[in-house]
């Protein structure tokens, strides 16, 4: 033996007595890399049989869902981790669970169900599908998804309900873990931020978020692709600028690393106590971007009105309808007295507020389209904010003279002339019916790729809207 080879020896961690089968699971399949444990502070500690690289760290980390620790091991020490972590990722999840979860990603689910006396729901397009070939789930079986889902939630100080996150084969699932015997709903996060050229969004978007200070904010119920558009703009940031970006969110879905930006993500719950108490500690983190995952109170709205006023670019989203719901909906949170300084305030912030809706898909089943309202603000849009009159809104997108805005309607009907949706799912959809009919008697094929925003791009399955 080399006088080297024993002086890296003795330098070797010594193997672990036992893994963390979590851990483990987590770089299942990955072949120079063992998961052995999760730390305290959130950090998946992994062996390496030699220094990755930060490049290498980095994609394994994306690959795990988690920020990561290395440690390195001599080959006998790394040949032993692969062979007990093997062992260990298999013991990780009962077989029916791990069934469940591999089923959902092969057929590229957004969501599952499960429930006791039923067997899995998965929605796939928009569509619930029951699980082919998985029985009923039993009472034990959903304590063992609830244990593995949310370790330690379940007993009898538990309050009846969980939100958080986990990491399966590099996908991200969101999860609510609910009193019903338990019940759970997944939201599965494809491990891969989707580049925004992919999602059919609009383009306006891409010169927004090169402004320095301002507001941006997302429209739509849930489940209509906020959090993707969201995440796609930030990775863009992250990948050709270099600033410091905050994200506060609950719980954290797509996970960013550094690129020529700094990403810190927070997750309401583990990292802080709510949104507003993040976002003030942001302001005094030396942000230039900042990701409000939800304005959902005043104390929150309000701190993300001042840091989009005083030197900041904000994203954030808002449960609304349409462009004048998402006016409405922020200054009818405060108090009578306080909402002409708000609307003055939001007139001047405010850059666009973009209204998201996915529709199921005629040419692929399985597969959903983005319809989008967007409102960018100019003068008449800041006059009419300011003065409370937000029945002109839908107006000012309407005949504004800015080819960058668009109607929900007019964005649906380019979707159905470019073949992308059905026509009964453009009139289920549509806010005024006759509008519709009219813009669609006015609208070719050819001419409805040119309708900005109008969704016709493609929907990536590995990674976009789902």
């Amino acid at each position: 033996m080399q006088i080297s080879d024993a002086v890296n020896a003795m330098a070797s961690p010594p193997v672990p007595p036992g893994i963390d089968p979590r851990a483990a699971r987590m770089l299942a399949g990955v072949a120079d890399a063992v998961g052995l444990r999760v730390d305290p502070d959130g950090f998946l500690v992994a062996a390496f049989p030699a220094e990755p690289t930060p490049e290498r760290l980095a994609s394994t980390s994306a690959r795990a869902g988690m920020p990561m620790r290395a440690e390195v091991y001599d080959a006998f020490g790394f040949d032993e981790l692969v062979r007990a972590g093997r062992l260990a990722a298999e013991a990780a999840l009962a077989p029916e669970v791990a069934t469940i979860l591999d089923e959902a990603l092969a057929i590229g689910a957004s969501d599952v169900h499960l429930m006791v006396g039923s067997a899995p729901i998965y929605r796939v397009g928009g569509v619930l599908r029951p699980a082919k070939g998985i029985a009923e789930l039993s009472a034990p079986d959903m304590h063992a998804v609830a244990t593995y889902v949310a370790p330690g939630v379940v007993g009898e100080a538990w309050d009846g309900d969980c939100d958080s996150a986990i990491s399966y084969r590099g996908a991200r699932m969101r999860v609510s873990l609910f009193r019903q015997r338990p019940s759970v709903v997944l939201r599965i996060i494809p491990g891969v931020v989707p580049a925004y050229e992919t999602l059919g969004a609009p383009e306006v978007l891409t010169e927004l978020i090169g402004r320095r200070q301002g507001l941006l904010i997302f429209a739509g119920p849930t489940g209509s692709g906020k959090s993707t558009t969201m995440a796609s703009l930030i990775d863009r940031l992250n990948t050709t600028t270099a600033r410091n970006i905050v994200t506060i969110e609950d719980p954290i879905e797509y996970l960013h690393g550094n690129k020529r930006s700094i990403v810190r993500q927070r997750e309401v719950g583990d990292d802080t106590a709510s949104f507003a108490k993040a976002l003030r500690a942001a302001l005094r983190q030396d942000p230039d971007v900042i990701l409000v995952g939800e304005m959902r109170d005043l104390e929150t709205i309000e701190t993300t009105l001042i840091a989009a006023e005083t030197g900041h670019l904000v994203l954030s989203t808002v449960h609304a309808s349409d462009s004048r719901s998402v006016i409405e909906r922020i200054v009818d949170v405060f108090p009578v007295g306080g909402q002409a300084q708000i609307r003055t305030q939001l007139a001047a912030t405010l850059l666009a507020a973009v209204t998201q809706s996915l529709v199921e898909s005629a040419e692929h089943p399985g597969q959903r389209h983005l319809a989008v309202e967007v409102l960018v603000t100019n003068s008449a849009v800041r006059s009419h904010i300011r003065s409370g009159e937000t029945h002109q809104i839908p107006n000012d997108i309407a005949t504004g003279g800015d080819d960058r805005m668009t109607s929900m309607d007019r964005s649906l009907v380019g979707l159905v002339a470019a073949g992308k949706i059905t026509l009964d799912e453009g009139r289920a959809l549509a806010r005024d019916p006759k509008h519709f009919e009219d813009l669609r008697r006015g609208v070719s094929p050819a001419g409805a790729a040119t309708v900005a925003g109008d969704g016709t791009g493609p929907r990536w399955r590995a990674g976009g809207y789902r």
